[in-house]
């Protein structure tokens, strides 16, 4: 998505990964800056890292967080959690690096990725809605059709 490459490149961020709600899990399906084959595709919200999602506010990453143990390693490990949610559910989990220069996040910097994640919330809702509206459609469709199939077979019968 969009929200995974401004914040990386425009802030020169080591690294940037999206982890998308996919039933029970988070999933990964692209590399993301800094991220690659070996490192973390699912996260599971039970890992100890993502304690801090049922808060639904970002959270840090420290170095002694352990638990999850393919995310990137050195400059490129993840050091802020960013929730991409509304009050009734979260949609992804992001991740960010420091800058490629060593540095942290500053305040105004994890505001700003703060603000990008609401508004991808925001998108990612409206595309489930776009998509079981879609689904609605095709089942109704089928539903109509199926019926007037039986009502013509009834017909000749």
């Amino acid at each position: 998505m969009i929200y995974d490459v401004i914040g990386p490149f425009r802030l020169k961020l080591s690294s940037a990964a999206s982890f998308r709600r996919n039933g029970a899990e988070f999933r990964r399906d692209t590399d993301g800056h800094g991220w690659g084959d070996k490192t973390a595709r699912n996260l599971s919200p039970d890992a100890p890292m993502l304690a801090p999602v049922t808060k639904g506010v970002p959270f840090a990453i420290s170095d002694e967080d352990n638990s999850e143990p393919t995310l990137p390693g050195g400059l490129s490990r993840p050091v802020l959690g960013v929730l991409a949610s509304n009050p009734l559910r979260c949609f992804a989990v992001l991740l960010y690096g420091p800058h490629a220069s060593g540095a942290d996040l500053d305040t105004n910097e994890r505001a700003m990725l703060k603000r990008i994640a609401q508004n991808a919330a925001a998108v990612y809702a409206e595309l489930e809605n776009s998509d079981l509206r879609h689904k609605i459609s095709t089942l109704e469709r089928k539903l109509s059709e199926n019926g007037s199939a039986r009502a013509k077979r009834s017909k000749r019968s």
